[in-house]
């Protein structure tokens, strides 16, 4: 079944978007409508606000009010 909602990626190597731009015709056109591939925090932040995603939902990093915390936060912030 088909799960996904949406899904955002940020600051994606050029490498990322030459495989996606090979594997999305490869995939359900109705998945891959679901991916959005976004340049930076500014970009990702206009993308997830227009798909309805509430500015208070947004983590801070791509400019939004929702404050992350915890571990996997902690290891996401070290990758970024």
């Amino acid at each position: 079944p088909n799960t996904l909602w949406k899904l955002f990626v940020c600051n994606a190597p050029s490498i990322f978007r030459a495989i996606w731009a090979i594997v999305k015709p490869i995939i359900d056109p109705e998945t891959a409508a679901k991916v959005n591939i976004c340049g930076g925090p500014a970009s990702a932040k206009a993308a997830m606000m227009a798909a309805g995603i509430p500015e208070d939902a947004l983590p801070a990093w791509v400019g939004g009010k929702f404050e992350e915390s915890g571990a996997m936060y902690d290891l996401i912030e070290r990758m970024i």
